[in-house]
């Protein structure tokens, strides 16, 4: 079958996810400890706050994780200096969960060997960016990114960005600019510019890097530059069963003439262009579900 390659690395992919976070929700609060957190810290251990943390006035990125370590905020905040980054992720395997990060000019930011995990986050004002995945085979889940530059900024290579919530961000809400990911159940809603972004408008078609990734089951609301917006040049990007209403200047926007380069199958808007993302499509494989 034609797509039957693509569709099981999909699969696979996700299966792997949910064993993983399995994992991180059995034993990561198992082996870590409440203790007091300075700001400018790097985490190397298993690591729970005690308290909220205030590196408003601190020219430091405020906390630092190395993996395979794992940092539960525990339900507090860690508000951050404007200039830096508010919890900086390297090396390896690292899990940041259950708090806030405010005030910081890149709020959550993955990177280096990847494999991080950033699950039920709060990310608030952040002038740059929320979340920026800089590294392979991440996992965001169940976050919120709210009045920040903006949303999620994906720049690697299969990741799972899923139930996340992206809200009246600056710029993009969501910005995909890596192949392969898998972005499933998420809500993008208001902003002067697109909910979703597949690609950047402002590279050559030939420059394009955002290929074979899976858009399914999101949503896109009021967004004042596009719902779904495939920028030119972008390819093997299938777009299923997204829903997408009350955006400017429509819903569903793909630059590749005809839509030839990507795949638009069953999604529901109330306005398209080309007409092509908009058409009922074939559903090719089962494996989407019903």
């Amino acid at each position: 079958m034609r797509y039957g390659k693509k569709i099981n690395e999909w699969v696979l992919r996700q299966i792997s996810f949910v064993v993983m976070g399995l994992f991180v929700f059995l034993f990561a609060g198992i082996f870590s400890q409440a203790q007091a957190i300075n700001c400018g810290d790097e985490i190397k251990t298993n690591t729970s706050l005690d308290a909220d943390l205030d590196c408003s006035i601190e020219n430091v990125t405020a906390l630092t994780v190395f993996g395979p370590a794992s940092l539960d905020l525990n339900g507090f905040e860690v508000k951050c200096f404007s200039g830096q980054n508010g919890i900086d992720v390297k090396k390896e395997g690292a899990t940041i969960i259950n708090g806030t990060v405010s005030g910081a000019d890149i709020g959550i930011r993955l990177r280096e060997d990847g494999y991080h995990r950033a699950i039920n986050m709060r990310v608030i004002n952040c002038s740059s960016r929320g979340i920026r995945v800089q590294s392979d085979n991440n996992e965001l889940t169940n976050n919120y990114i709210e009045n920040s530059g903006k949303g999620i900024r994906v720049d690697g290579n299969f990741n799972q960005i899923n139930g996340n919530t992206m809200v009246n961000n600056a710029a993009e809400n969501c910005d995909v600019k890596g192949s392969k990911n898998l972005l499933l159940n998420n809500i993008a809603k208001d902003g002067p510019e697109e909910c979703f972004l597949i690609g950047d408008l402002e590279s050559k078609p030939t420059e394009q890097e955002a290929n074979d990734n899976l858009f399914q089951n999101n949503v896109a609301i009021n967004c004042g530059a596009g719902g779904f917006v495939a920028a030119s040049g972008t390819s093997g990007n299938y777009i299923i069963r997204n829903t997408a209403f009350e955006n400017s200047p429509s819903d569903f926007i793909d630059y590749n003439r005809n839509c030839k380069d990507n795949e638009w199958i069953l999604n529901t808007a109330g306005s398209g262009s080309p007409r092509c993302t908009t058409l009922p499509g074939i559903l090719r494989h089962s494996i989407f579900g019903n």
